[in-house]
């Protein structure tokens, strides 16, 4: 026994060492990197197409009925309300117009329902700012795609705006899919002359929805999350194939005039490219904005369990703190 321990405790030693002192990372995001590293493995015998159909079916599936609410991963009451017939969670309300306002759309390919990683993620935020979350469940494909979608969340950031004491207190906040999106919200809401949110956070925005940087290549080896295969066909049909219009590439949109941006990503993940190019894009035009960038991290690794995430969390909780 004491020899099995021993054993444990030096490869535990080990790992530790290695992922601090050579990859200069927390052992949990070692971990877990090497989780999906290993699950990618596993589906290696699955092909693409069998993937793509599988998880078509289950989104089928998913939307015959509402979702449980998400009281497990949430600390405080959540409620629910349909809105326009789309499922919408809110928590954390503390029925006051001066409270701040997360209005969180989360990512999943436009194809998959939220994690409890965004749910424990956004409350941990909600908490530590006292905000209000607003959490849509929007529909998604192969049911529906950006044209039924967008005029949805056009009309419930109106409710919330409505709601609101000013549009000062409301961040518009989304990881991924859920990042563009959000982002092709905000450009929706300047073409249509409406107010800004004050904060635009993006975490690991799916920013080009034809994945077409010629860097992606390089760095698919690296992510052992995100599949372009996949999210082509995912991307194809929630565009209805009008790729290149702002509201599911919002990398061709004009970001003069949008609310502040902050934008999370990690250098292990092929969305890095197309967001740095925004990010150079932002610069070019003398927009201010934060651009948080974290080695060696996966895909939206703000909303894991690891002290990375943590940070960036608080990173986030003071953005929308600061007046």
């Amino acid at each position: 026994m004491k020899k099995k321990l021993g054993i444990l405790t030096g490869a535990f030693a080990a790992l530790y060492g290695y992922s601090h002192f050579i990859e200069n990372r927390s052992l949990s995001s070692f971990l877990i990197e090497n989780v999906f590293k290993v699950d990618k493995l596993l589906n290696k015998n699955s092909s693409s197409e069998d993937i793509i159909y599988e998880t078509l079916e289950k989104s089928v599936e998913e939307s015959k009925h509402p979702l449980d609410l998400p009281k497990k991963y949430v600390r405080s009451d959540v409620s629910e309300f349909f809105f326009q017939e789309m499922q919408v969670f809110s928590w954390n309300d503390k029925q006051d117009v001066n409270q701040k306002i997360i209005f969180y759309i989360h990512g999943g390919s436009y194809v998959a329902a939220p994690l409890s990683f965004h749910y424990r993620m956004v409350d941990s935020i909600a908490r530590q700012t006292g905000a209000k979350v607003i959490f849509p469940i929007y529909e998604k494909v192969p049911l529906a795609n950006y044209k039924d979608v967008f005029p949805k969340m056009l009309a419930l950031y109106k409710k919330v705006l409505e709601e609101s004491l000013s549009a000062d207190r409301i961040t518009i906040m989304g990881d991924s899919a859920g990042g563009g999106l959000a982002l092709g919200l905000c450009l929706l809401l300047k073409e249509k002359e409406m107010v800004q949110p004050k904060n635009i956070i993006l975490l690991s925005p799916w920013l080009d929805i034809t994945n077409r940087h010629p860097k992606i290549a390089k760095i698919k080896k690296y992510d052992p999350m995100l599949d372009p295969a996949q999210l082509d066909r995912f991307g194809q049909m929630w565009s209805d194939g009008d790729i290149n219009n702002q509201l599911v590439s919002p990398i061709h949109g004009d970001p003069r005039g949008l609310g502040k941006l902050s934008i999370f990503v990690g250098i292990h993940e092929i969305f890095y490219p197309d967001i740095m190019k925004y990010h150079k894009m932002l610069k070019d035009l003398n927009i201010d904005h934060n651009m948080i960038i974290e080695p060696r991290m996966n895909h939206v690794y703000v909303m894991y369990p690891i002290p990375e995430a943590k940070k960036a969390q608080r990173k986030i909780a003071q953005i929308i703190h600061d007046d």
